[in-house]
């Protein structure tokens, strides 16, 4: 059975089934009809919260402010100036400029002082824990299936002379050299490339010191280093996408039967060096499938292999 991370086996043992989900679910929608019935609901809606905490409080606070629009060009000192908002500097103060201070003082301060306001907020404030906590389970119920279905998925097999080949040529991304190109030391993934769509999909093998808590294993990612798939050290290989499983396992068994030819035939296909990712850019390069330092790479691998 497939081993999972310490944080995985943790999520797994405090969430036996999914009963558990479908309870937390049924509280928390109940908890959330509950305040949906609650008046303030209504201000949920953004017309509803303007027509009554910005306008009607806002008038009860603020009668005068009705009586300031009738006149907008008052002068209601002349020794007062404006100071660069609603006017240009140095212009009188106008009943107009003091209706939109009213405006600015009462959403940026005032309204948030009220006890209507005040209820408003903590009714709010509860009701975005629910809705958060419901989006939760949600994510956490699918996350609990994918973690069943990988747990019950049995796993294909890969070849010796694939696990091999996988050993000699990749090097733990701890144990990279400073630089990446080194031909002493193997390479940190190995490119393979999907026709399962009409555009090429690369996905990712690489070793890491410790994957699912599984030493030496090898995981496959795709190109935005979404886990897709594990291989085990003894050769156990589990891919989350069953539709893409038989061309996997044939480019895997091509890798290990016929390295050079597998690199040579993919590389050349589609321009780029399965062993680093870069595109070829030089005619040898293309004629061969794979720059000059990433041949030297794959050349000690296989000898590595035959021994």
């Amino acid at each position: 059975m497939l081993q999972l991370t310490i944080s995985q086996r943790k999520f797994w043992t405090d969430h036996p089934s999914l009963d558990v989900f479908q309870q937390e679910l049924k509280d928390a929608r109940t908890e959330m009809d509950r305040l949906l019935q609650d008046p303030n609901a209504k201000y949920l809606d953004v017309t509803e919260f303007g027509d009554y905490f910005r306008d009607h409080l806002f008038h009860q606070h603020h009668p005068e402010y009705q009586q300031l629009l009738t006149t907008p060009d008052r002068v209601q000192n002349s020794d007062e100036r404006q100071v660069g908002f609603a006017g240009a500097v140095g212009e009188p103060l106008t009943d107009h400029r003091r209706a939109l201070e009213l405006c600015v003082q009462w959403s940026s301060h005032e309204m948030a002082k009220t006890q209507e306001y005040k209820r408003y907020f903590a009714w709010h404030r509860q009701y975005d824990r629910v809705r958060r906590s419901i989006g939760t389970t949600n994510e956490n119920m699918t996350r609990w299936t994918v973690l069943r279905d990988r747990l019950q998925q049995p796993p294909s097999q890969v070849s010796t002379a694939t696990m091999q080949t996988l050993s000699s040529l990749l090097t733990p991304f701890s144990r990279q050299p400073k630089k990446r190109k080194q031909a002493d030391g193997g390479v940190a993934a190995i490119v393979f490339p999907s026709t399962l769509q009409t555009k090429m999909t690369r996905f990712l093998l690489s070793q890491s010191e410790d994957h699912y808590g599984i030493q030496g294993a090898y995981e496959l990612v795709d190109a935005k280093r979404r886990p897709m798939g594990l291989l085990l050290p003894d050769g156990n290989f589990y891919l989350w996408d069953s539709d893409r499983l038989p061309e996997m396992l044939s480019m895997l068994h091509a890798l290990g039967e016929h390295p050079q030819e597998f690199f040579a035939t993919l590389g050349k296909k589609w321009n780029i060096c399965l062993l680093c990712g870069h595109g070829l850019t030089d005619q040898v390069s293309r004629d061969q499938g794979y720059g000059p330092t990433c041949a030297k790479i794959l050349r000690k691998a296989v000898v590595a292999v035959k021994r």
